[in-house]
């Protein structure tokens, strides 16, 4: 069973949820919640382990140069500028995504590069040192007009996105009879974790899905207006 606590946010509730998961067939389609970090990638020549790290032009005069997921980037961004002007460092700092850090730190272009999920097995190359800062909750949000939907079994949740439970009243008989309306954000699609803790690939979940490229406010209000 699926714990939620909700906590309202203006017109939107956030479902934080913190699972215990019971064995099932539902269950051998979740994906991995990591990759395995003894599997590591080969440099892709001899020479990538001794070149240089070479930053792009608009970052030549730092001292050290990082790229952060566009997660990381609001979260350390304040304690890395503390850093550097407490130890005389020009540190240049570059907002990107998971993607743009794989491929620069592979290029070497950057000292360090930021994650919001886990490395891929292709992500690991040998030479980089992979350090996990934290590790977040699963997180549903949903209309405040479901006032009986206090818990979902794991189950429940992946039959939502894979398109077996349609209505609200198919996980509740005295919630409303509308359809649901599930969106997701389908990112970084070959790292483990996030959302494919709950169905594996993409190709698992209910061509209902609303998939979106970004999780805002405007998204928010969708949902504070469609149970």
């Amino acid at each position: 069973m699926l714990k939620i606590t909700k906590i309202p946010v203006g017109s939107i509730l956030i479902v934080a949820i913190f699972s215990v998961v019971i064995a099932s067939p539902l269950n051998e389609l979740k994906g991995p919640a990591f990759s395995n970090p003894k599997e590591i990638m080969p440099p892709k020549n001899d020479s990538w382990l001794s070149k240089k790290i070479n930053y792009p032009p608009k970052y030549r005069d730092a001292d050290l140069f990082l790229t952060l997921d566009q997660q990381l980037y609001p979260a350390l961004l304040p304690l890395i500028n503390q850093f550097g002007s407490q130890n005389d460092l020009n540190i240049k700092v570059h907002e990107g995504t998971c993607g743009i850090s794989s491929g620069m730190l592979s290029r070497k272009e950057a000292d360090i590069g930021g994650y919001c999920c886990p490395p891929a097995r292709t992500d690991r190359i040998n030479g980089l040192e992979f350090h996990t800062l934290g590790i977040s909750s699963m997180v549903i949000f949903v209309n405040p007009a479901n006032k009986q939907l206090n818990n979902l079994t794991f189950s429940q949740l992946q039959q939502v996105f894979n398109g077996e439970i349609q209505r609200w009243s198919d996980i509740n008989p005295s919630n409303s009879n509308q359809l649901i309306n599930p969106i997701a954000r389908l990112h970084c699609k070959l790292r483990p974790g996030h959302w494919r803790l709950i169905l594996d690939n993409e190709e698992l979940f209910s061509t209902q899905l609303n998939e979106v490229s970004q999780l805002n406010y405007s998204r928010g209000k969708f949902l504070s207006t469609r149970p």
